[in-house]
């Protein structure tokens, strides 16, 4: 028996996460349903102390003691869904999506700011959730640059107020793609980027860049 118990303590509490209430609660129930719950060669007491290890913080509070190890297991897990589950995910991708920041002059922080709004919203529409709903679209928009917001203001209007998040995507890709050669531009010529603000020729050269993007995305507004 103890040769069983130490061969499954290699082959399935290696593969094992801790869970503290803050981290992603489906991946540890799928890797602890799929390692433990379902391995026949482990027994239901050891399961329970499997899963006494593997929950700290404040998700140990959901663990229950019970002689019938197995119900223990079973309430355990229904009491870590109500706190922990799809519901409660929600609000925290909510939030985490909301505290994302979006960089307004570095393209390449711009596209990392922009990757990261991207893997949340991943995992959102993996949970049921509607990515294109008008309040998770403003919440992304609101953090963007000044000329930024203006193009999803004309695709707003140019889709009757039915704008997408691939829409918005699509803009803010085309918008980082233009500061970077603009930076591109300016460095390989040895010009100071902040002093384009008020060399007296800026504004003329930015609506050549602009011309040519809008040019590109919105040929109707020319």
């Amino acid at each position: 028996m103890n040769l069983i118990v130490k061969s499954v303590h290699k082959t399935s509490y290696g593969y094992l996460v801790t869970f503290d209430g803050s981290s992603d609660f489906d991946i540890f129930r799928n890797i602890f349903r799929d390692h433990v719950i379902q391995n026949p060669n482990i027994t239901s007491s050891y399961k329970l102390l499997l899963l006494k290890q593997h929950l700290t913080g404040r998700a140990s509070k959901c663990l229950y003691r019970l002689e019938d190890t197995e119900g223990a297991i079973r309430l355990t897990f229904k009491e870590l869904e109500s706190k922990y589950g799809r519901k409660s995910d929600k609000m925290t991708l909510h939030n985490k999506f909301g505290s994302i920041p979006f960089h307004h002059t570095d393209s390449d922080r711009m596209a990392d700011d922009l990757r990261a709004h991207r893997m949340v919203l991943s995992e959102m529409k993996e949970r049921g959730m509607n990515i294109d709903d008008e309040a998770v679209i403003k919440q992304f928009c609101t953090k963007l640059p000044g000329e930024m917001k203006k193009r999803v203001v004309e695709k707003f209007i140019a889709t009757n107020g039915n704008l997408t998040f691939d829409m918005v995507h699509a803009i803010v890709v085309n918008g980082i793609e233009e500061i970077r050669i603009r930076e591109s531009y300016f460095e390989d010529r040895g010009v100071d980027y902040d002093s384009q603000h008020t060399h007296p020729t800026n504004k003329a050269d930015n609506n050549v860049f602009r011309n040519y993007r809008v040019a590109q995305n919105y040929p109707h507004k020319l």
